[in-house]
Parts: structure tokens; sequence; C-alpha cells
């Protein structure tokens, strides 16, 4: 599916009405809108926008030069553009921007059912989850997230650069997704999309929460404010249907904080409940093996035969809240079940990658927060029928706080740790390996290898027959970032290559 531009009718006066006055002789026709100045064509508005370390302005000149027939500032530019180009200051276009770009697209999120999952750890299974049970449903579903953006039927998702894309990139998508005769859409919101309006001017019909667990302090700051991202999402009062996991204590504060105009269903994956939270759908009788789980699901007193491709009680709980949303979507649960059940391994997600010619399994999972590699780990933990190795590092030039507690996690669950490289930018990585050790009360058993392919080469030999591996943190990413450059590295294709050699030693 080619993502492009919408043919926008207006001039530059309608789309900012309401956000400024736009002199007469400024009133020319809008082709395309952008902030990003290398996508900048010709007759486009390109918006400079303020950043935390750059400014749009800096890349005016570019924008231009590209095509850009207008320019909007937040701040008096030090250089004016060519006369032959339109410039605005507006002050406050960034809090605007959400109903500019709806504006521009004709508004698509009006006529799509779009879904918005939140949460620390599951956002991308339970949206991509969403996307192929719809697709399956209606036909085709459009799907916004980590993974990349595009249609439950194309055979690749496009890249895109942020879990969350930014206004215009999200509603360029959404208009393209109803053009190519999709209703609905599932969207990752990120707690540093939801905090920076990325999702404004959106008409989100539901919501959906998985859990909350340590991650981007370093940009939140507290605590207190990344779960306040997080609540954003269910004050929104365009937001009709929520599903809600009550499986920790923020979901429950979520509960308690919901307009009562809002219908609301609850999801658990535990058996013993307070009186106060008793789930509307949960779990019994959870049984997994290597290629999926089947589990009992219960729903308003009946009990209903499930099974998916996914491993693990951390996946059953996605599954749970995936199958609340399509029953507030008016959805039977047989249908419900046979699209669920058709549901592959997800691309980076507790993906079985292959077995080694001595036997060992090999995982690659995307855990890269403390509750995520513990989740995974004690889901593999019953599958193992002797050691589990893991292979892990920490991302560089982020919340170091989770460091150490994700070494323990893993002196927890796993029986071998192989700690190397996972994206350290500009830090050095054993100045990351040295703060996740800090977890580690004993380190016997702890292999150090900076190379993250050397490090899952020695983790495959060093297993046995029956062993189990996993290689977290980095799930579908295809690059690696060490020493600010970026090159290619793909965990479960460095799998794949490395078995095969084994096939012929």
């Amino acid at each position: 599916m080619t993502f492009l531009s919408t043919k926008y009718e207006g001039g530059l006066s309608a789309l900012l009405k309401g956000v400024c006055n736009v002199p007469a002789s400024y009133d020319k026709h809008v082709t395309d809108i952008t902030t990003d100045s290398r996508e900048a064509i010709d007759g486009s508005c390109f918006f400079a926008l303020e950043g935390s370390s750059r400014s749009g302005a800096d890349f005016a000149d570019d924008a231009i030069n590209r095509g850009a027939s207008t320019v909007i500032y937040q701040k008096q530019p030090i250089v004016l553009p060519p006369s032959k180009v339109s410039y605005l200051v507006v002050p406050k276009i960034k809090e605007a921007l959400g109903d500019v770009a709806r504006r521009f697209f004709g508004d698509p999120s009006k006529s799509l059912k779009v879904y918005a999952v939140t949460g620390t750890n599951g956002k991308t299974t339970v949206s991509y989850l969403m996307s192929k049970a719809l697709g399956f449903l209606e036909g085709t579903c459009g799907y916004l997230g980590t993974l990349g953006k595009g249609l439950s039927s194309s055979r690749r998702l496009a890249a895109t650069i942020n879990t969350t894309p930014d206004v215009i990139t999200l509603n360029r998508a959404l208009n393209n997704f109803l053009t190519a005769g999709a209703k609905s859409c599932a969207i990752e919101a990120s707690s540093i999309g939801l905090s920076q309006g990325r999702i404004d001017a959106l008409n989100i019909d539901t919501a959906l929460y998985t859990n909350l667990g340590l991650d981007h302090l370093d940009f939140h700051g507290s605590y207190t404010d990344y779960k306040n991202a997080k609540l954003s999402l269910f004050q929104n009062e365009a937001v009709r249907n929520v599903i809600l996991s009550l499986d920790d204590e923020f979901g429950r504060f979520i509960f308690n904080q919901i307009d009562g105009a809002k219908k609301v269903l609850t999801i658990s994956n535990r058996l013993v409940w307070d009186d106060d939270f008793v789930p509307d759908i949960f779990s019994s009788e959870l049984s997994c093996k290597i290629t999926g789980s089947s589990f009992n699901l219960n729903y308003r007193e009946i009990t209903h035969d499930f099974e998916t491709r996914l491993i693990g009680d951390f996946n059953v709980a996605n599954v749970l809240l995936v199958v609340g949303a399509l029953l507030l979507s008016g959805f039977e649960m047989g249908e419900i079940r046979k699209a669920l059940g058709n549901i592959k391994q997800i691309p980076g997600r507790m993906q079985l990658s292959g077995q080694s010619s001595d036997g060992v399994l090999v995982f690659v999972d995307y855990a890269h927060t403390p509750e995520g590699l513990e989740g995974a780990l004690s889901s593999l933990r019953p599958l193992s029928k002797r050691k589990i190795s893991v292979v892990f590092g920490c991302g560089g030039d982020r919340d170091r706080s989770k460091r150490a507690v994700m070494g323990l996690a893993a002196y927890k669950g796993a029986d071998y740790i192989f700690l190397t490289s996972d994206n350290s930018r500009g830090e050095k990585t054993e100045d990351i390996v040295k703060d996740i050790c800090k977890g580690i009360p004993n380190t016997n058993n702890t292999h150090i290898i900076f190379d993250r392919a050397a490090a899952i080469r020695a983790a495959i030999e060093h297993g046995e027959k029956d062993d189990i591996v996993l290689i977290a943190g980095k799930g579908h990413e295809s690059y690696q970032e060490v020493d600010g450059k970026r090159f290619k590295h793909d965990d479960r294709r460095v799998v794949k290559k490395l078995l095969s050699e084994r096939e012929f030693d």
C-alpha cells in the first residue's frame, strides 16, 4: 500500500481557520502538510515546530528547496524565507496541529472505528491482534504502531519513526486506510505520544489498557507523570468504549476514574479478585505448549474454549483484551474465537525462531522492561525441560533506573545470563552492563559479551538438548545503534543464520 496525501481542495485560510488569520495575499492552495522538511513537495505547507533539541526553523530552507510554498513558525525566524514563500508566526500551532491535520485529510477518524491501546507492555501484541482479527472479520483493517503502519492484508508494513506517529502521519495513514476500504484501525498509544498530543483531535472509539510497569521515566521525569499520560487516554471525551485489565493497581485506579457515560468491560487473568473489582471476562484452565496456548474464557457465566498460537499467561491477558473490544463492537463470540485462532506468531513477540541441531529452542522477544522480561521468562519456564538462558542488554541514553531491576528479573527467571549491547547509542555498552550487574546478586552464571551477534551465538552453543534460549530487547528491530552509529542487525536473522550453520557443523 502506498501512502500518499489526499487531495485537499481548500486554501491556507480554510486550513488554519480558528487558528490564526491569514492575509489574503497568503491564501494560496496547499498541496500537502508536513513537519518533516524531507517530506516537503511543491506547494506544501511546512510546520517549523520547536523541538526539545532542535528547532524546525533550522530545516525551513530544506523544506523550501524541496518545494514548500508556506512555512508556519512557532516564533519569529531570525532569517526570513524568500519573498515567494508565505510565512506566518503562530506560537500555539503545535497545540492546534491535530485539528489542522484532521481538517486537511478530511477527518478520516470520523469514518473509521479507531481502537487505541496503551500500557507499558503488550501494546504491540494487542494492537496487532486487533488489526488481524478485524481484518478477518471485516476484510481489512489498519494498524499503526511499533511494527510500522499498513493494512492487515499487507504483506509488509511501512516503517514508522515512533510507536505513535505525529498527528500528520496518523491522519495521512488513516485517510489511506479509509480509501483502501478499511472500516477500522488499531493504534498503539504510547505515553510519550499521549503526552505530546499525537492523537489529539482523533475520534477514538475504543481505548484499551494492558498494564503499568517501569519505562520512559527519562522522558516523563516521574512515575506520576508517566501514569497521568496513560490515564489521559481514558479521560478523552471522544472515547465511547473502554477495555481494562484489572490485574494491577493502576488498572483498578483507571476503572474508578472513567466517565459513567462510557461502556466498560474489564478482564483478568487471575482467579481471585477483590469484591469491588470482579472482571467481566477472565481466563482459567490455562495450558501452554511450544506451539501455543489453550484456555477457558469465562464471560457472563458462560465458558468458552479458546486457543491461540501465542504462548504465555501474559499473552492470554492480551487476547482477553481483544475479545472484550470485539464484543463491545458487536461481534459474536464464535466469530471472535475463529478470527483469533487464525492469527500466527507476532513478529518479534515471543517468536519461536528455530531449533538448533542440538535441540536448543530459540525465542526472540521485544521484552525491554523489567515486567516484560519477567513475564517472558516465567512463561517459558513451564515449557522448559532443562535450562533457560537469556540474552539481553539495555538501551543507552534512556531510563537508567530499570537496568538493575532487569538484571534481577533475569537472575530470578533464567539459569544463565548473557549480557550484551542493545542500542547503546551514545553510552558505552560496558557502562550499561555494569548498571545491569548491580541488580544481579550472584554473577557466577553471567557471561558478558558486548557484541550482540556473538552473545547470541555463545548462548545457543552453550545450550544442550531441550534447553531454551530467550533473546530479549529488540524483537522485530532490524538495526543496532552503538557508539552513535546504526548498522543492520536483526536478532531473528542472526538466529536463522547461526542455526543453518550449525546444521552443517
